[in-house]
């Protein structure tokens, strides 16, 4: 759960600065800077998968596939890669951690981490 908050803390820091900078962001960064949250983030839910339902379960499947497809990819992912990063997984991630057994403060800040860095990918996707 500490490794949780870390991840989360740290993407509210690293992209922080997204937002207030005048030049475009850069996709490629953005999207490593929201699998610095999101991969630690489903690694954590999976060491909880055995308190989840079965639909939490499929939908973390999912968003993990979603996930380790496009921070583990060797070139640039393709554009619709990053619509479902960004569309379906990280939607997913939220979704589970809001129903997870975290407590209310874990749930809160992984859950700004989390739409922070799917904000950021979404404005690199747009320019």
């Amino acid at each position: 759960m500490k490794l949780l908050k870390l991840a989360a803390f740290a993407a509210v820091i690293l992209l922080a600065g997204c937002a207030t900078t005048s030049q475009p962001p850069v996709l490629a960064a953005q999207v490593k800077k929201a699998c610095a949250v999101a991969q630690p983030t489903v690694a954590s839910l999976q060491a909880l998968s055995a308190d989840m339902t079965n639909t939490q379960q499929a939908d973390l499947g999912q968003a993990s596939f979603v996930i380790d497809h496009v921070c583990t990819a060797t070139v640039p992912a393709l554009p619709q890669n990053l619509t479902q990063f960004v569309q379906t997984a990280f939607p997913l991630v939220i979704k589970i951690v809001a129903g997870s057994s975290l407590d209310q403060q874990t749930k809160r800040t992984t859950v700004i981490a989390l739409t922070v860095a799917q904000a950021a990918v979404s404005a690199a996707m747009a320019q």
